[in-house]
């Protein structure tokens, strides 16, 4: 709800949506009504450009003020100027009014004491970015698989990818619903959760979609078989899966989550496993050797980090690592 030139010594705020071709009452001449933070003598095309912002901003259609709706009391089946636009009725007015209280004092207040170089205000679009629920899509998506499970849940993800996946509003990229997944085998439904894994690598392009399902298998191998059935497990995944799915962050990203859950031999297992396929990737390198650092064999790890700077020796990463390494 965008700021416009207001009397400041009045408090909260006006909705009385107007649309872009023809705008809607009060009737010319009609002084407007309930108008608690606008000045009364705003004048007609003021209040136009203010509400069309908040159209814009919450996504509302704007064709025959259809949107003004969404706060104010009336019905398409009646003629715009019989509507109520001054009733405080619905709920979702009297929270545009604090929305937009926010947004006043975030500009006037907040803003103002940040030295800065450009002039934008903060407004409705700024956080609903074209919808009118500015929840990001992981609590979305959480909040629709606790009501709906995850039939509902990958219904509403494709409702909303269908909407706004050329829109700003959500973010569709795939570490997004990797999270949900991760959130819902987390809470022991493996299935769910692999379920939505296969959604993430049917819409995305990005090989790496492909991770979050890899890496629950191998979990669940390891919870069911001990560290081997999960060696075996990945195996049996890169028979199943793309080449391109497999890469050096694959298995690093598996086993640092295990050294953080206190599975530091699982953990180094896979900083094994990882170092002996990509041999010439740093990241492999330095993962082992912090590994073995923390698996009590600072000689190896040390070992390590003199065996990559041998074959690198301007490699300030490298060379990093072995300073690090050498002070533990």
């Amino acid at each position: 709800m965008q700021k416009r030139a207001r009397n400041a010594a009045t408090p909260v705020v006006v909705i009385a949506i107007l649309t872009a071709g023809a705008p809607s009452t009060p009737a010319a001449g009609q002084e407007y009504t309930n108008l608690q933070v606008l000045p009364a003598d705003i004048t007609r095309s003021e209040l136009n450009r203010l509400m069309l912002d908040n159209l814009r901003g919450l996504g509302l259609p704007r064709r025959a003020n259809e949107g003004c709706l969404f706060c104010h009391v009336g019905s398409m089946a009646t003629p715009t100027g019989e509507w109520d636009w001054a009733s405080d009725e619905k709920p979702q007015k009297r929270t545009a009014r604090a929305m937009m209280a926010m947004v006043e004092d975030i500009n006037d207040r907040h803003l103002a004491e940040i030295e800065r170089n450009w002039d934008s205000e903060v407004g409705c679009y700024t956080c609903h970015a074209g919808r009118t629920n500015p929840m990001p899509l992981t609590e979305v998506l959480s909040r629709e698989y606790a009501s709906g499970g995850v039939e509902g849940l990958l219904e509403a993800y494709r409702t909303l990818r269908s909407r706004y996946f050329a829109a700003d509003a959500y973010d569709f990229r795939t570490p997004v619903l990797a999270q949900v997944a991760d959130e819902i085998a987390a809470a022991g439904d493996v299935e769910e959760a692999a379920a939505i894994h296969r959604a993430n690598i049917e819409y995305s392009d990005d090989t790496k979609a492909y991770h979050g399902l890899i890496h629950l298998r191998m979990a669940e191998a390891l919870d069911s078989d001990g560290i081997d059935a999960m060696v075996r497990r990945y195996d049996e995944l890169k028979a199943e899966h793309p080449a391109e799915a497999f890469d050096s962050v694959l298995l690093s990203f598996l086993g640092w989550r295990l050294m953080r859950s206190e599975q530091e031999a699982a953990g180094l297992r896979l900083f094994e496993l990882n170092h002996s396929e990509y041999p010439d990737a740093y990241n492999t390198t330095e993962d082992l050797a912090y590994g073995r650092s923390l698996s009590g064999d600072p000689a190896g790890a040390i070992v390590l980090a003199e065996a990559w700077l041998a074959r690198h020796p301007d490699h300030e990463l490298g060379q990093r690592l072995l300073e690090d390494l050498s002070r533990r």
